[in-house]
């Protein structure tokens, strides 16, 4: 399953085709920026492969000028998930718990 997944994303990057929105992919970054290395996300195959595409799709990599748009999102994203754990005794928002829970089957640990 996980060598079609990434076959299709791989797919999905020569063609130009958008799977994972540009909203999607700073909320992903925003949270795992600022959960670090847990290690169920590294460990997690389809995270792994959703990290991937989302480097080489919007260009989150080193010496590569990032989508304007996705930067922008994942700092408002993090900006206001920061706050919201900082209020909130380390727990997550709402949509940050119901992304993991539902895209990669795990809930996020408080910070």
């Amino acid at each position: 399953m996980e060598q079609f997944r990434q076959d299709l994303y791989n797919a999905c990057l020569l063609a130009d085709l958008p799977i994972i929105s540009r909203d999607t992919a700073a909320k992903i970054l925003a949270i795992v920026g600022l959960q670090g290395g847990d290690e169920r996300i590294v460990l997690s195959p389809k995270c792994q492969c959703d990290l991937k595409y989302i480097q080489e799709r919007f260009h989150i990599q080193g010496g590569e000028t990032p989508d304007i748009v996705v930067a922008r999102l994942m700092k408002r994203y993090t900006k206001e998930l920061k706050e919201y754990t900082d209020a909130h005794n380390g727990e997550w928002t709402d949509w940050a718990y119901k992304l993991f829970h539902e895209r990669y089957g795990f809930r996020l640990y408080n910070l």
